[in-house]
């Protein structure tokens, strides 16, 4: 049996599904009982809080972390021993990849941090 899930059903997929939303929405804003997406405000909020992050959250290289968050190679290993930044992948191989979202929290904490 071949692959059940591919590309193209997750696109039609996801766009069935922003097609229902924006029906949705458009009810929503004119005061209607909403029917088009089949989905209540808490599954929705569970689904943009808990999957879709995950889902679309590309990894980053070490390099590009240096790069946006504008540190050292050496700040990068301190904020990855310190538990500051969390490594995604073998770091047997010294390679080290970073989730996105994890590099935009930690810039802002660092921001926040300096502020101070």
């Amino acid at each position: 049996m071949g692959k059940l899930f591919g590309y193209h059903t997750l696109g039609v997929l996801l766009k069935s599904l922003s097609d229902s939303c924006f029906r949705a929405d458009e009810q929503e804003k004119r005061g209607e009982k909403v029917t088009a997406c089949g989905m209540s405000s808490d599954e929705i909020e569970d689904l943009c809080e808990n999957y879709l992050p995950y889902a679309l959250n590309p990894l980053m290289t070490a390099g590009q972390v240096k790069k946006e968050a504008h540190i050292s190679e050496s700040t990068l290993r301190r904020a990855i021993a310190d538990g500051e930044l969390e490594s995604v992948g073998n770091a047997g191989d010294h390679s080290h990849f970073f989730k996105k979202w994890d590099v935009r929290e930690f810039i802002k904490k660092r921001l926040k941090r300096n502020k101070n």
